[in-house]
């Protein structure tokens, strides 16, 4: 099994793996990224759900069996742990579910859904 934890670009490079594989791409399903700590240092851009439903877990010729999520907690505090987490996770999860699904075609049923899991 892999855990990928790279980003959307390169994924191509499991193509033809025979490995089953969790995605966890960096560059948009961080959940850390886009916030600040106590000192005001940033990581990241903040990704909001639009920017999640872009995320394309289809990788051909491959075995993509699910994905996950990261938070790291270093630049987390009480405050806004369930602010990026706990949404942006739901919407993940909703992507990885319905990975055929366009955000163009789609947009009014998922903000419908979406609001319904806040």
């Amino acid at each position: 099994m892999l855990h990928w934890w790279g980003d959307q670009a390169n994924q191509n490079r499991l193509s033809g793996r025979k490995n089953q594989v969790i995605l966890s791409n960096f560059d948009v399903v961080y959940l850390d990224a886009g916030f600040t700590n106590q000192y005001g240092n940033n990581y990241g851009v903040y990704h909001n759900w639009r920017s999640f439903y872009t995320f394309n877990p289809v990788i051909p010729n491959s075995n993509v069996i699910g994905g996950t999520s990261c938070m790291w907690g270093t630049i987390t505090s009480k405050y806004i742990l369930e602010q990026s987490t706990i949404l942006r996770a739901s919407i993940l999860s909703e992507r990885l579910w319905n990975s055929n699904i366009s955000l163009q075609n789609e947009l009014l049923n998922i903000a419908t859904r979406l609001q319904a899991q806040t």
